[in-house]
């Protein structure tokens, strides 16, 4: 049987049903949105984990119990916070949230932006031609870019 030296027995511990409320609360404060849900589950699952381990103990059953209650809400609310933020939950999208384009409508987009820079994109041509001592580029291609030689 182990003994416990007189300079163990003055210290005093915190009350193992208070961590585990202490996780509790922790863990529902921090399962309200997606980006803290996960921390929610970890403090949620620890807070169960201790409140159990606080019951088993003989610390105050009210503390104990409230503390697994509070962690197991907790749980419960930052998985569905995380299946809600995944889409697995509560109204299925069939569509994507971003409509891609088609070829054809890409293209249009790209002429467009080429013809609407195409002054700006030939001044920034001729300024660095001039700058480096060189003739400046003739525009090539579809979109009048070509560059430098």
């Amino acid at each position: 049987m182990a003994t416990v030296a007189p300079a163990e027995e003055g210290k005093r511990r915190p009350p193992r049903g208070s961590v585990a409320l202490a996780l509790a609360v922790a863990a529902l404060l921090s399962c309200w949105n997606a980006l803290a849900a996960p921390l929610g589950l970890g403090l949620g699952l620890a807070g169960v984990v201790a409140g159990a381990v606080a019951l088993r103990r003989g610390a105050p059953r009210r503390r104990g119990r409230a503390a697994v209650g509070l962690s197991a809400l907790a749980l419960a609310a930052a998985t569905g916070v995380l299946l809600v933020s995944a889409g697995r939950l509560g109204g299925g999208r069939e569509e994507p949230v971003v409509e891609a384009r088609s070829p054809a409508e890409t293209d249009a987009a790209l002429q467009g932006l080429s013809e609407r820079t195409a002054e700006a994109r030939a001044r920034a041509r001729a300024e660095l031609s001039r700058v480096e001592g060189q003739e400046p580029a003739s525009p090539r291609g579809r979109d009048g870019g070509g560059g430098r030689r």
